[in-house]
């Protein structure tokens, strides 16, 4: 049995998401914990794309994934740039705790009470399988169909669930 290397993604690394028709889109790592950031960009090319004009288009789908397709060589890591951060949406997330309901920020440093407004409006956090990212770019392009639940995935819908949790609205 051959013994796989292990694959270390890292913050910064631009990734192909192979398309049937040999098209390729692409994504960025933003993050990489135990989980990996991600955006993937919208559109789709025929020829690998000049890595710094990717950057600068518009990102379509972000979240937390795992590093499955990553190990599995579907996601290939082409390069490797800064993190595209100023332009990344960071959602707060909603915590339920023994009945009283919080808002964390992205990083889970800070936390608040949760506004009626925060709690219908924020969701609680999560992670999907780079499938579901890589399903949704194909969908929008025309590969299957696009599902309500990949809306979720756009980089429109997490910006909205920016909230922040100032020093006053802390809680200890």
């Amino acid at each position: 049995m051959t013994r796989r290397k292990s694959i270390r993604i890292k913050a910064g690394d631009i990734f192909e998401i192979p398309a049937p028709d040999g098209r390729k889109g692409y994504g960025q790592v933003i993050l990489s914990k135990t989980l990996q950031y991600i955006v993937v960009f919208g559109e789709l090319y025929v020829s690998p794309p000049d890595v710094d004009e990717l950057l600068k288009s518009d990102i379509f789908l972000v979240g937390w994934t795992s590093d499955a397709l990553f190990f599995h060589d579907r996601w290939k890591v082409v390069a490797n740039r800064a993190p595209l951060s100023d332009r990344v949406p960071f959602p707060s997330y909603k915590i339920n705790v023994r009945g009283d309901r919080y808002v964390h920020d992205f990083n889970d440093e800070g936390y608040r009470p949760a506004t009626t407004e925060d709690w219908e409006l924020l969701e609680f956090k999560s992670s999907l399988s780079p499938i579901g990212y890589q399903d949704a770019l194909l969908a929008h392009h025309g590969f299957g169909s696009w599902d309500n639940r990949d809306d979720k995935l756009t980089a429109a819908h997490v910006w909205r669930r920016v909230r922040y949790v100032d020093d006053q609205q802390r809680c200890s």
